[in-house]
This record gives C-alpha cells, sequence and structure tokens, in this order.
C-alpha cells in the first residue's frame, strides 16, 4: 500500500472534516502529497500545519466547489503549483433532509450544486490533465442512497444517484487509457455531515466508523477497484434491491 502511494499527488475536496480529512492524514502518511481543498481556509490551514508537523507534505487552497468560475481558478493555479496530479478525490458534500416540500428551493439547489456539479465541475477540470499524462485516478463518493433511496433522504439521495451514473459513464469512456474511476458507496458514517444533517432520522442508523469508510477507500484505489462498499449488509441491500426489487421495498420500509 505504502508503495503505491508513495510520492502520489492526491487532490481531495471536502478536506477540512469527516472523511476528508482522515484520508488526508492517512494518505500523508503513507507517503502522498496531499492537497487540501474546502471552504474554510483556517480548517485547511490547521490540517495542513498538523501534517507537515508530523514530517509529511500537504498544502491548501480554499475552494467552494460550487462556484464554477472559482474551481477552474483554483484548478489552474494547483496545475501550476503542484505539477503532475495522480488522483482526485471528489468528496465534497452536504446534507439537508426533511420531506421533499418542506425544504427550501434554495436547500435543494445548493445540495445539487455541491454534491454533483461539485464534483462535476473538478472533474472537467482535471480530466483532460490526466488524459494528456495517459495516467490518472477519478474517485466518487456517492453513498448507499445512491442505490436505494429513503425517506426524507430525497435530493440529497438524487444527487448520490447521479453519482453512480455519472462514474459508471466515465468508467466506459476511459476504458484502456490508465484512468481508473473508483466510486465510494458507504452506508450512514459518524462524521460531521450527519451531525448537521437537520433529522432527527440519522439517529436510527448504525453508523460507521470513519476509518472503516476511509480504509476501505484508500485500499480500493490500490487494487484499482470500481465499486466499493464498507460493509457486508450494505452491498446485500444494494444486490437485494436489483435482484429482487419488491423485498428491497419491504426492507426500506422499515427505515
Amino acid at each position: 500500500m505504502k508503495k503505491f502511494y508513495q510520492n502520489k499527488k492526491i487532490v481531495i475536496t471536502g478536506a477540512s472534516s469527516g472523511i476528508g480529512e482522515y484520508l488526508a492524514l492517512e494518505l500523508a502518511r503513507l507517503g502522498a502529497k496531499v492537497i487540501l481543498l474546502a471552504r474554510r481556509e483556517f480548517k485547511l490551514q490547521a490540517l495542513a500545519k498538523k501534517i507537515q508537523e508530523q514530517g509529511f507534505q500537504a498544502s491548501y487552497y480554499p475552494l467552494n466547489v460550487s462556484d464554477s468560475p472559482q474551481v477552474i481558478e483554483v484548478c489552474e493555479k494547483i496545475l501550476k503549483n503542484e505539477g503532475t496530479i495522480d488522483i482526485l478525490i471528489n468528496n465534497a458534500g452536504i446534507m439537508k433532509l426533511g420531506p421533499f416540500e418542506k425544504l427550501t428551493l434554495n436547500q435543494h439547489e445548493t445540495t445539487i450544486q455541491t454534491n454533483l456539479l461539485g464534483s462535476i465541475y473538478l472533474t472537467h477540470a482535471f480530466l483532460p490533465h490526466f488524459q494528456q499524462n495517459n495516467s490518472g485516478h477519478l474517485v466518487f463518493v456517492s453513498s448507499l442512497v445512491g442505490h436505494v433511496n429513503l425517506q426524507n433522504f430525497n435530493t440529497y439521495s438524487a444527487t448520490k444517484f447521479a453519482l453512480v451514473g455519472l462514474a459508471e459513464g466515465l468508467k466506459t469512456e476511459l476504458r484502456g487509457k490508465n484512468i481508473f474511476v473508483h466510486l465510494l458507496c458507504p452506508p450512514a458514517t459518524d462524521t460531521p455531515l450527519l451531525e448537521n444533517a437537520d433529522s432527527a432520522q440519522v439517529d436510527q442508523f448504525r453508523k460507521l466508523p470513519i476509518a472503516q469508510v476511509g480504509n476501505r477507500l484508500i485500499q480500493g484505489i490500490a487494487k484499482k477497484k470500481y465499486l466499493i462498499f464498507c460493509s457486508w449488509d450494505s452491498q446485500l441491500l444494494v444486490w437485494i434491491k436489483r435482484i429482487c426489487p419488491r423485498l428491497a421495498e419491504a426492507i426500506l420500509a422499515h427505515y
């Protein structure tokens, strides 16, 4: 594992907390240079300093992934300052839960702009670089609810479904070009995202530790694995939905 990541340059969105922060710390310890992107500059600065004080490599660029002109500007700066980028991890996301009509249009729009368009903007900016180098890894952090929807997850789930479709399409387009696509689909994970979800519904779910989710992704990238689940039961539920949708609906009705 360490040999694979040694001297790799890895861009991580949503790096200021949760899964993104965990990935930054672990990948840096494996010998990669991590390039941290998120909105909160003070958080990025503190994380980069922590990594550097441990003797590892990190740089950071404040970025709102939902702002297309800003994404273009920052990505150009990264390519100029950092040189070759090896891996892009599209991890930035927000979660607004509740009955569809209770959420404001702004909340629906912001969820789509951050979770889906942010990944499209970053991928569009870095993919030509990967194609030019005939090498690279594109990572999309989707969710279990990118395969099975649950009550009150509506637009959040829709963006995760869209990421599944986006990853699947890119995987087909890039086959044989030495550019690998990875799709992470964790169930509920114990991150600040759930703490800020504005719904008591998430309290009923068993939450996986961040380390379990992060380590599955780190291993999956190194093994060039496309579809990465983080627990056997979530993988089983997805397969049940494919084979017997009515049984999956009956199971999901209990959530």
